[in-house]
């Protein structure tokens, strides 16, 4: 069926999700930070963590709470945890290792019809 129909039919629609990228401080070097979110939760990626993507949920009034523990075998819990609020341009966020805490506001990107 979907076939016959145009693409933009049979996909999602661009308004389920929502990208934030902008920069964090506070854990050396100024690092790039992505948050997509997709209705009530949420998949957030700086850039210096290689590719552990932390998830988590937003709430109705806009804030998120997500984490990842990534304790290595016969080691302690490594947490690794993002908080902050979405607003309809921006996003405060705050990362925190067990090494660090990082600051910033992420800003919404524009939807495009490519990744």
């Amino acid at each position: 069926m979907c076939a016959m129909m145009s693409i933009a039919a049979c996909s999602a629609p661009l308004s389920v999700e929502q990208r934030y990228v902008g920069t964090l401080n506070g854990c050396g070097a100024p690092q790039t930070a992505t948050l997509v979110r997709r209705r009530t939760s949420f998949a957030f990626a700086p850039d210096t963590a290689g590719p552990l993507v932390l998830h988590g949920s937003v709430g109705q009034d806009g804030t998120i709470d997500g984490g990842l523990n990534t304790q290595p075998p016969g080691k302690p819990p490594y947490l690794l945890r993002v908080t902050g609020t979405l607003g309809p341009h921006q996003a405060s966020v705050s990362y925190v290792t067990p090494r660090c805490t990082a600051t910033g506001q992420l800003d919404l990107r524009p939807k495009t019809l490519l990744p």
